[in-house]
C-alpha cells in the first residue's frame, strides 16, 4: 500500500547564493586587483569595470552573499543545515556548486581532512560540505530510536561519458541514462553502485577513493582543476509507524553536485586531450545556461536531452525537487568576463521555480516486493554472464578502449620527448652552476687578502698620527696656561684697591644708624601702651554686637520651626485628602464594571431564551409537517390515487413555502442577535474608555500631588539654607528672600488652578462619554423597533401567501367526494391555527424585546445618575482643597511681611552702633598714635661700588678644555676631506681621543688643587664666579666637586695686615702643572 501526498505542492524559486574567494598569488603576480564588493549584510555584490576608459559598476542580489574571509562552516550553516531538515522529512534535495575553474567549487563541496579525527563537523574548519552533511546525519539519527539507513553513490560526467567512481579499479564500464517511469521527470541510471555508510570515517574514504579516480590535471589558473562533473548522492531511509500500525519506509535524497568549471582556453593552456576536455566542459555549462534560460523565460521547450548534466539536474531545475546553488566567483580584475557571466546565470537562476514534493512512504509489503523483482533481475543478468567465455565487451565499448590506448601512447611518446628534452636543459644548467661557483671562490680568497694588509697600514698610520697630536697639544697646553696666570694677577691688585675705600666708608656711617634705632625705640614704647587701652574698649563694643546678632538668630530660629511646623500639617491633610479621593475613584470604577457585567449577563440570557424559543419553533412545525404528511398518505392510500398526487404536488409547495418562512423567521433572528451583541460590545468599549478615563485622571492628581509635597519639602530646605546665610549678608538678602518665597506661592497657585482644571476637562469627558452611549442605546431601541416590524411583516406575507395556497387547493378539489372535501378543510382549518399561533408568539416574543431594551435603558439613566454624583462630591473637594490652599498661603506672606519690618528696624540699629565703632577706631589712629619725627641726621642710602668677587684663574682642566676645543676647531677647518677608508674608523679614534683628553683635565684640575694655601683661597673664589657664568660643556666633575670656603670674620672697624708674600710663588717651585700631569695615565 503506498501512501500518497496529502497536500498539492506548493511552488519555490530555487535559493542561489555567491562565494566570493580571496585574490590568489598567480592573479597577485599578474598585478590584478579586486573588482568585487561584497556587502553580506544587503546580499548584494556589485562589480566595477572600466569600459572605454569609463569606470562602471554592476549590482546583483541575491538570497546569500559570502565574502573572501567567510568559513567553511558560516556557509555549510547557511545553505546546507536547513536544507537537511528538509531530506529527514522526506523530501529530494539538491545543491551544486557553480562558476569558473579556480574560484573554490571543489574545496566548497568536499574541502579538506584535517588530521585530527575527533574534531566534530563544527570544529573541523576545512571541511566542506559533503563530510559536514554526512557527520550532521549522523548525529541527527543516532541521537533518535528510529531505525534508519544511509546509502550513497558517486557519480562522474566526464567528456559526456558516466562513470561510477565508487566501483573497482578494473571496472571502466559507461553507465547509461534512463527515464524513471514512477516519477516523471527524473531518471534512473543503470549499474549506479549504492554503498551503505555507517559514520563519518567512511564517507572520508569513499570521498578518497572518489577523488583519486576523478579526471583532474593541472592548467595556468588551477593546479588541481576538475576535468569532470560530479554527483554525490546520499539516500535516507527511515523507518516509522502509521496510526493504523503498518510499519513504513520514509525516504529523502540529498545530491551535493560539484560542476567542473568554465574555462578560457586561452588563459588556461589547455592543448590536445585538455582542450577537448574544456570544450566537453563548456558545452554541458552552455546547455545548462539554455535550459536556466528557458525555465526563466517559461519556454514551450526545455532543451533537458542536449546534455547528459541537463538530464542528470532534470528534476532539481523545475521539477519536484528542493534546489540550490552555490556561484563561486573570482574578485580579480583578470577574470572580470567570467565572474559576470557566472553572476548572470545566476541572477536568472533565482527565478526557476520547483514544485518540491515528499516522497512517497513505501509499506513494508510492496518494499520486500520491489526488492524481489531486484534480486531476479540481477540473478538473470548473473546467470547470462556465467555463460560466456573470457571478458565480455561490446563493439562500442572495444573500439572506444582501442581509441584510448592509441591516444595513451601517443602521449606517452610525448612525455618521453618531453624529458630528454628537459633532462639536457637541467645537465647544461648544472655545469654553469658549477664553474661559476668556482669562480667567485678563488675571487673571494683574493679579496680577503687585500682587505687584511688594507686593516694592518691603516691601523700603524693612525698609532703615528695619534702620537704626534699628542706631543704637539701639550706644547701648546703649556704656554696657554702660563699666559692665563699672568693674566689673572693684574685684575686681581686692582680689584683690592677698590675694596679698600670702601670699607672706610662704610665705617663712618655706622654711628648715625645707631642713633636712629634709639628713636624708633622710644617711639614703638609708647604706641604698645596706646594700643593695649584701645584693645579692651574694642572688645567690649563688640561682644555687644555678638549678644545681639545671637537674639535674633534664636528669634528667626523659632520662627522657621513654626513655619516648617505648619507645612507638615499641610502635607499630612492634603495626603489624606488625596486617598479618600482615590478611594473615591476606584468605587465609582467598580460601580461602572459592574454595572457592565450585570447587563452583559443580561443580554447574554436573553440571547439564549431568544435561540431556545426559535429553536422550539422551529420543531413544532416540523412536528405539524409530519403530522399533515402522515394524514394525506392515510388518505392517499385508501381512495383517490389521481387527486392525491395533485394534491400532494400542492402540499409540497406549501411545505416549501413555510420552510422558507421558517429560514427567514431564524435569519432574521439571528442578525437581531448579532445587533444586541454588537451594542453590547460597544457599550463595553465606551464604560472601558471612561474607566481608563477616570484612572488617567486618578494617576495624573496622584502625581499632582507627588510633586506639591516635593516642592513644599524643598521650600523648607530653601527657607532654612537662607536664614543661615541671613546671618551674614541682612538687609539685601532678606529682601530677595521675600521675593523668592512670593514666587513659590504664586506657582503653587498656578498649579492648583491646572489641577482644577483639568477635574473640569475630566468630567466634561466623562459628561461626552455618557452622552455617547445614551445616544448607542436609542440608535439601537430604534434598529431593533425596525427589525422586529419586518419581521411581523414578513410573517403575515408568509400567513397570507399559505392561505392562499390552501384556498387553491379547496377550489380544485370541488369535485371530489365529500370526504375528500372534510379531509382537505380539516388540514387547512389545522393549518391556519397553526400560522395564527406562530404570529402569536411571535408578537409576544416582540414585546419582550422591547420591555428589555425598555430597562436597558432605565439601568443606563440610574448609572449616569450616579456618575454625576459622584463627579459633584469629586469637584467640591477639590474646590474645598483649593480654598484652604489659598487661605494657608495668605497667612504666610502676611507673616513674611512682619518679619521684614522687624529686620528693617534691627538694621537700622546696627548700622549707628557701627558708625560709633568706626569713630572710636578713627581716634585711635589719629590721637592716640605717635610718629617718628626726622632729624636729619642719619645717614642716607647710597651705592657702594667694590668688585664683589675677586679675578682668580680658572682650574686648569676648564682652561685646558677650552683651549683644546678651539684648537679641534681650527684643525677641522683646515683639514682636507679623508679617503674612505680612513673616515670611516676616525669616529671611534675620535671618541678615544676625547676620553683621554678628558682624563687629562680632570688630572690637572686636581693637580691644580693641591697648591699653596694661598692660592687655594684664590681659585675657590674664582671657580665659584666662573660657576655662575661659564658657557662651557666641559670640565663638569671640577666644577661639581668645587665648595665655596668660608670667609674670615674680623673685629668691626679694623683692617687685616695684607701679606704680599702669599701669593707670591717660590723660587724652587713651579705654578703651573708639570707635563706628565697633562699627559693620559
Amino acid at each position: 500500500m503506498v501512501k500518497g501526498v496529502l497536500k498539492p505542492p506548493q511552488e519555490k524559486n530555487i535559493q542561489v547564493v555567491v562565494r566570493c574567494r580571496p585574490v590568489n598569488s598567480i592573479e597577485k603576480k599578474q598585478n590584478s586587483y579586486s573588482v568585487l564588493d561584497v556587502k553580506p549584510s544587503k546580499k548584494e555584490i556589485c562589480v566595477s569595470t572600466e569600459v572605454a576608459e569609463k569606470a562602471s559598476s554592476k549590482i546583483f542580489s541575491f538570497d546569500k552573499v559570502f565574502g573572501p574571509k567567510s568559513p567553511q562552516i558560516e556557509v555549510y550553516k547557511s545553505v546546507v543545515a536547513p536544507i537537511l531538515d528538509e531530506v529527514l522529512m522526506g523530501y529530494n534535495c539538491t545543491v551544486f556548486a557553480y562558476g569558473q575553474t579556480g574560484t573554490g567549487k571543489t574545496f566548497t563541496m568536499e574541502g579538506e581532512r584535517t588530521p585530527d579525527p575527533d574534531l566534530s563537523w563544527e570544529q573541523d574548519p576545512l571541511a566542506g560540505i559533503i563530510p559536514r552533511a554526512m557527520h550532521q546525519i549522523f548525529e541527527k539519527m543516532i541521537g533518535t530510536d528510529i531505525e534508519f539507513s544511509v546509502r550513497v553513490s558517486y557519480l562522474e560526467l566526464y567528456n559526456e561519458e558516466l562513470f561510477d567512481l565508487l566501483s573497482s579499479q578494473e571496472d571502466t564500464q559507461r553507465l547509461r541514462i534512463f527515464e524513471d517511469s514512477a516519477r516523471k521527470g527524473s531518471v534512473v541510471i543503470q549499474g549506479l553502485e549504492e554503498v551503505t555508510v555507517h559514520n563519518k570515517n567512511e564517507v572520508y574514504a569513499i570521498l578518497e577513493k572518489g577523488a583519486a579516480k576523478r579526471k583532474t590535471a593541472a592548467t595556468l589558473m588551477n593546479a588541481h582543476s576538475s576535468r569532470s562533473h560530479s554527483v554525490f548522492s546520499v539516500t535516507i531511509h527511515i523507518k516509522e509507524n502509521s496510526i493504523e500500525g503498518d510499519e513504513l519506509l520514509k525516504t529523502g535524497k540529498l545530491n551535493l553536485v560539484d560542476l567542473a568549471g568554465s574555462e578560457n582556453i586561452g588563459r588556461s593552456g589547455a592543448v590536445d586531450k585538455r582542450a577537448r576536455e574544456a570544450g566537453n566542459i563548456n558545452q554541458s555549462l552552455l546547455t545548462l545556461g539554455r535550459v536556466i534560460t528557458a525555465l526563466v523565460e517559461h519556454a514551450p521547450h526545455v532543451p533537458y536531452r542536449e546534455s547528459k548534466l541537463t538530464r542528470l539536474l532534470q528534476d532539481s531545475l523545475g521539477g519536484r525537487t528542493k534546489t540550490s546553488i552555490i556561484a563561486t566567483v573570482s574578485p580579480a580584475s583578470i577574470n572580470v568576463e567570467e565572474t559576470l557571466s557566472t553572476l548572470d546565470y545566476a541572477h536568472r537562476a533565482k527565478h526557476i521555480t520547483n514544485r518540491p514534493e515528499i516522497n512517497q512512504k513505501l509499506t513494508k509489503k510492496a518494499l520486500l516486493k520491489e526488492y524481489t523483482e531486484e534480486i531476479e533481475k540481477l540473478r538473470k543478468d548473473l546467470f547470462a554472464t556465467r555463460e560466456k567465455n573470457g571478458i565480455y565487451l561490446s563493439e562500442e565499448h572495444y573500439k572506444n578502449m582501442e581509441v584510448s590506448i592509441a591516444c595513451q601512447r601517443a602521449q606517452i611518446k610525448e612525455m618521453e620527448e618531453n624529458i630528454e628534452d628537459l633532462t639536457t636543459q637541467m645537465q647544461k644548467v648544472t655545469e654553469l652552476f658549477e664553474f661559476t661557483q668556482k669562480e667567485l671562490e678563488e675571487r673571494t680568497e683574493e679579496l680577503e687578502v687585500t682587505t687584511k694588509n688594507l686593516e694592518e697600514t691603516t691601523e700603524t698610520l693612525h698609532v703615528t698620527e695619534k702620537d704626534l697630536r699628542v706631543t704637539t697639544q701639550d706644547r701648546d697646553e703649556q704656554c696657554h696656561l702660563v699666559s692665563e696666570h699672568v693674566k689673572t694677577e693684574t685684575q686681581l691688585m686692582s680689584e683690592a684697591t677698590q675694596l679698600l675705600s670702601t670699607a672706610d666708608s662704610s665705617v663712618t656711617d655706622v654711628g648715625g644708624l645707631h642713633a636712629k634705632l634709639d628713636r624708633k625705640r622710644t617711639v614703638e614704647a609708647h604706641n604698645k601702651s596706646a594700643q593695649e587701652v584701645f584693645a579692651e574698649s574694642f572688645h567690649s563694643y563688640t561682644s555687644d554686637i555678638k549678644s545681639s546678632l545671637s537674639r535674633l538668630r534664636e528669634e528667626q530660629q523659632g520662627k522657621c520651626t513654626s513655619m516648617q511646623q505648619q507645612f507638615e500639617f499641610m502635607i499630612s491633610k492634603r495626603t489624606k485628602e488625596a486617598g479618600d479621593l482615590r478611594a473615591s475613584l476606584s468605587d465609582m470604577v467598580t460601580s461602572v464594571k459592574g454595572h457592565s457585567a450585570g447587563m452583559m449577563e443580561e443580554s447574554q440570557r436573553k440571547r439564549e431564551e431568544w435561540e431556545k424559543w426559535s429553536n422550539d419553533a422551529c420543531a413544532e412545525h416540523s412536528k405539524f409537517k409530519e403530522d399533515v404528511i402522515d394524514s394525506m398518505n392515510d388518505f392517499h392510500s385508501n381512495r383517490f390515487l389521481t387527486a392525491m398526487n395533485m394534491l400532494a404536488e400542492k402540499l409540497s409547495s406549501l411545505t416549501e413555502s413555510l420552510n422558507e418562512c421558517r429560514r427567514d423567521i431564524k435569519t432574521q433572528i439571528n442578525s437581531q442577535s448579532e445587533t444586541v451583541q454588537a451594542c453590547i460590545e460597544k457599550q463595553l468599549d465606551q464604560v472601558n474608555v471612561m474607566t481608563t478615563t477616570v484612572e488617567k485622571f486618578s494617576d495624573h492628581q496622584r502625581s499632582k500631588i507627588s510633586d506639591l509635597s516635593g516642592q513644599l519639602d524643598m521650600l523648607k530646605d530653601q527657607e532654612r539654607h537662607r536664614n543661615q546665610d541671613m546671618m551674614k549678608s541682612i538687609q539685601g538678602l532678606f529682601a530677595q528672600r521675600e521675593e523668592s518665597f512670593a514666587s513659590e506661592t504664586n506657582k503653587l497657585q498656578e498649579q492648583l488652578e491646572e489641577a482644577s482644571t483639568e477635574t473640569e476637562r475630566v468630567k466634561t469627558s466623562i459628561l461626552s462619554q455618557e452622552t455617547s452611549v445614551q445616544e448607542s442605546c436609542e440608535s439601537f431601541r430604534n434598529v431593533h423597533r425596525e427589525s422586529s416590524e419586518r419581521l411581523i411583516s414578513s410573517a403575515d406575507s408568509h400567513h397570507e401567501k399559505t392561505v392562499a395556497q390552501v384556498e387553491d387547493i379547496r377550489q380544485h378539489n370541488t369535485s371530489l367526494e365529500e370526504s375528500m372535501t372534510s379531509q382537505t378543510n380539516t388540514q387547512i382549518d389545522r393549518q391556519t391555527q397553526h400560522m395564527e399561533q406562530v404570529c402569536e408568539n411571535f408578537k409576544g416574543h416582540m414585546e419582550e424585546i422591547s420591555q428589555h431594551v425598555t430597562k436597558q435603558k432605565a439601568d443606563k439613566e440610574a448609572m449616569t445618575i450616579e456618575h454625576e454624583a459622584s463627579d459633584e462630591t469629586l469637584s467640591s473637594t477639590v474646590d474645598k482643597q483649593l480654598t484652604e490652599m489659598t487661605t494657608t498661603v495668605t497667612e504666610w506672606t502676611e507673616d513674611s511681611k512682619a518679619r521684614s519690618e522687624d529686620m528693617t528696624s534691627w538694621t537700622a540699629e546696627m548700622e549707628e552702633t557701627v558708625e560709633s565703632g568706626l569713630k572710636r577706631v578713627e581716634g585711635f589712629l589719629t590721637r592716640d598714635l605717635k610718629e617718628d619725627v626726622p632729624t636729619g641726621t642719619t645717614p642716607q642710602r647710597k651705592h657702594f661700588s667694590y668688585p664683589r668677587d675677586l679675578t682668580s684663574t680658572e682650574p686648569h682642566g676648564i682652561i685646558l678644555n677650552r683651549f683644546r676645543q678651539e684648537c679641534e676647531l681650527n684643525q677641522a677647518a683646515d683639514m682636507p676631506l679623508p679617503d674612505d677608508s680612513i673616515a670611516s674608523e676616525c669616529p671611534s679614534d675620535m671618541s678615544l681621543q676625547s676620553t683621554k683628553e678628558m682624563k687629562i683635565g680632570q688630572s690637572e684640575s686636581f693637580l691644580g688643587d693641591t697648591s699653596t694655601d694661598a692660592n687655594e683661597s684664590t681659585l675657590s673664589r674664582s671657580q665659584s664666579q666662573q660657576s655662575l657664568t661659564s658657557k662651557s660643556i666641559d670640565g663638569d666633575d671640577t666644577k661639581e666637586n668645587f665648595v665655596m670656603p668660608k670667609s674670615v670674620t674680623t673685629a668691626r672697624g679694623k683692617k687685616l695686615p695684607r701679606d704680599r708674600g702669599k701669593n707670591r710663588t717660590p723660587k724652587t717651585k713651579s705654578r703651573l702643572p708639570l707635563r706628565s700631569a697633562n699627559s693620559v695615565n
